[in-house]
């Protein structure tokens, strides 16, 4: 079997952090990411390949 290319958007309560290759992480399509990453602790996994991919390789501050 082949994984589908998947891009989502790693989430912390500020920041995105990055836009990565969902196959190159992740076997599954539902997890819960229990690691952290670039030590800050990742709070939401949005998946964004079936809404916008221009946020795709972006850098953003999320409003809260």
């Amino acid at each position: 079997m082949r994984l589908k290319e998947t891009s989502f958007i790693l989430i912390t309560n500020r920041y995105v952090l990055e836009t990565v290759s969902f196959s190159n992480l992740f076997k599954s399509n539902n997890f819960y990411v229990s690691m952290c990453l670039k030590k800050i602790t990742l709070c939401e996994v949005f998946d964004f390949a079936q809404t916008d991919k221009t946020t795709n390789n972006k850098l953003s501050t999320i409003n809260n």
